[in-house]
């Protein structure tokens, strides 16, 4: 049998992760059974997407509440200011204790759902998480646990913006500790993966370039106008640099184009 284990934050439930709606259809077919490991949900939760390849199930093992998890990270996460981490300040061990505090328990969650499966050596388990972040971590520590059962597995992980760029966060813990562990990493830009070769070259061999996409729907039916329409999709925040959009507007509007804009935000 080969499975894989779907290690992400929501999706099928809430919105986000939308690009998973169409990956998963795509990546079932590849294996025997496929099953998603949301973190960030409670049991009890509504799905709001639904998955459409029979081989793919979803498991939800929490009971509390994300905002009542968190409060109990940073509480647990303190025990870790007594481990002995070289260059390290009190921030950056505060944000490891609650980084692994968020990690292990998921981790453990799965092990305890994969003990209740028939798998077997001779069996192969794929280890994806969707974030270079908390889901990482959780994947490592499933494949190193598959390992002791003499299972083959492995892990992976994709790496979107915040996982990957440490100066949006100020830090990122347990970089070299996941990309050691890890068997691949999968960057949605050229630019994220030559910022991880560059950062931990030790690690290159490991990163490559695997995009986000949607299926193609061909292409649509001219509208007939002379205006030029623009249309546009990202979050209104600063890093998105739709000013740059507006710059560009200006200049076809002072050349008399006739033009519309919409941004879907």
């Amino acid at each position: 049998m080969k499975y894989l284990l779907l290690l992400n934050r929501k999706f099928p439930y809430e919105t986000g992760e939308a690009f998973l709606e169409n990956e998963i259809e795509e990546i079932a077919a590849g294996f025997d059974r496929v099953i998603v490991f949301p973190s960030n949900i409670c049991i009890g939760a509504e799905q709001t997407r639904r998955i459409c390849a029979e081989n793919v199930e979803v498991y939800v093992w929490e009971t509390k509440s994300l905002t009542i998890r968190k409060a109990e990270y940073a509480l647990r996460g303190l025990c870790y200011l007594g481990r002995k981490t070289e260059g390290k300040n009190l921030r950056e061990k505060l944000a490891d204790g609650y980084f692994l505090t968020a990690a292990e328990p998921q981790a453990r969650a799965v092990c305890r759902y994969l003990d209740s499966l028939s798998i077997v050596p001779g069996d192969t388990v794929y280890v994806y998480s969707y974030w270079l972040y908390v889901n990482a971590k959780a994947a490592v520590l499933i494949k190193q646990y598959l390992e002791r059962q003499g299972i083959a597995a492995a892990a992976f992980s994709r790496g979107h913006g915040f996982d990957v760029y440490e100066e949006r966060k100020g830090y990122l813990p347990q970089r070299r500790e996941i990309l050691d562990g890890l068997d691949r990493v999968y960057l949605c830009s050229e630019n994220g993966a030559d910022y991880l070769r560059k950062k931990y070259s030790e690690y290159a061999d490991k990163i490559k370039v695997s995009r986000l996409g949607t299926c193609d729907h061909g292409v649509g039916n001219a509208c007939g106008e002379k205006r030029f329409h623009l249309l546009s999709c990202s979050r209104a925040v600063p890093l998105k640099r739709i000013g740059l959009i507006i710059d560009a507007l200006k200049i076809l509007q002072d050349r008399e184009i006739q033009l519309s804009w919409t941004h879907l935000g």
